[in-house]
C-alpha cells in the first residue's frame, strides 16, 4: 500500500482507539502481573474496535462488494472516491425520499411530466385520515405557469385564483390545498353526525358543504332545527349559525347551542345542543 493509504489507515484507527484505549502509566520494575493486567486490557480494547469498525465494514460491503468485509484492508484512492460518492448519493435519495413523504403528509406533492407539464397531487384529509386526490397540469408557457388540466371540484373558482398562480405560484398551490381540505373536513364532519346519529329526518347541504341544514331527531322531545353557514372556503366553523327547536309549530332559538357550533367539532356540537334541547 502507498503511503496515502497507511495514513488513512492509520488515522482511522488512532481516532477509534482514542475513543477507547486507556493509558496506562506503568511504574518502573512492574510485575508480571502488571504486565498481564496491560495484555488483557490491550485485547479488550482490540475487541472493542473490532466491534465499532464493523458499521464501517457493512458500508465497505455494499459498495465494494463482500470482501471488503472480510477485515480491515488499505482502501485505493479510487476506492475511497466510490465509498464517497456511493455515500453522497444515498445521502441525498434519502433527502428526496423524506422530502417526498414531507409533502404527502402535508398534502401536496409534484412530479414533471413530459415536456413543459408539471402535475400538482393535492392529497385531501382530515381528523388524521387521508381521502380523495386530487390533479392540476401545469403547463410552462411564454415564462408563466398556466392550467392546462384539473380535476378540481366545480366550486374552486379558478378564474378567480388564476392571476395568483401569474403572481405566485406556490401561494395559489396552498390556497386550492386549503381549500379542498376544508371541504372535505366539513363533508366528513356531516357524514359522523350521521353515522352516530343515524339522522332519520332533513340533511340538506349545499355542493361545497358550506351551507349545511340538519333535523335532529331528539328522543322524548321535539326535533331540532340547525343551520350552518360556512362563510370562507377555507372555514371547517360556521359563522353563522342558527338552532331552533319547533314547540307546538313555533320555532324557539337555543342560543347557548348556537355558539357551540362555532367552538366545537359538529358532532360534539349536535350532542351540546339535544341536550340543550331537553332541559
Amino acid at each position: 500500500p502507498d503511503t496515502a493509504q497507511i495514513a488513512w489507515n492509520t488515522t482511522l484507527f488512532s481516532k477509534l482507539s482514542g475513543r477507547f484505549l486507556w493509558p496506562l502509566q506503568m511504574a518502573s520494575g512492574s510485575d508480571d502481573l502488571q504486565a498481564k493486567l496491560l495484555r488483557l486490557i490491550k485485547s479488550r480494547d482490540l475487541l472493542r474496535i473490532e466491534s465499532a469498525m464493523q458499521p464501517l465494514r457493512n458500508v465497505l460491503a455494499d459498495s465494494l462488494g463482500k470482501s471488503a468485509a472480510r477485515g480491515p484492508q488499505a482502501l485505493s484512492a479510487k476506492a475511497v472516491d466510490k465509498v464517497t460518492q456511493g455515500t453522497i448519493q444515498s445521502v441525498k435519495r434519502r433527502k428526496t425520499e423524506d422530502a417526498i413523504t414531507g409533502h404527502r403528509l402535508a398534502g401536496i406533492s409534484s412530479e414533471s411530466l413530459r415536456g413543459d407539464l408539471r402535475l400538482v397531487r393535492f392529497d385531501t384529509c382530515a381528523e388524521g385520515k387521508f381521502f380523495e386526490q386530487y390533479y392540476v397540469i401545469l403547463r410552462h408557457k411564454a415564462g408563466r405557469e398556466e392550467i392546462f388540466k384539473h380535476t378540481l371540484p366545480h366550486f374552486v373558482p379558478l378564474g378567480e385564483l388564476t392571476p395568483l398562480l401569474a403572481s405566485d405560484a406556490p401561494a395559489f398551490v396552498r390556497t386550492i390545498s386549503d381549500r379542498l381540505n376544508a371541504f372535505v373536513d366539513r363533508r366528513e364532519q356531516v357524514a359522523e353526525v350521521e353515522g352516530k346519529y343515524g339522522l332519520v329526518g332533513e340533511v340538506a347541504m349545499s355542493g361545497s358543504v358550506d351551507y349545511v341544514k340538519l333535523t335532529l331527531k331528539n328522543e322524548g322531545s321535539d326535533d331540532v332545527e340547525v343551520f350552518l353557514h360556512y362563510r370562507q372556503p377555507e372555514d371547517t366553523r360556521p359563522r353563522e349559525v342558527r338552532v331552533q327547536q319547533m314547540i307546538e309549530g313555533i320555532p324557539r332559538r337555543i342560543l347557548t347551542a348556537e355558539h357551540t357550533f362555532q367552538r366545537l367539532r359538529l358532532v360534539e356540537a349536535v350532542a351540546r345542543a339535544l341536550t340543550l334541547a331537553k332541559a
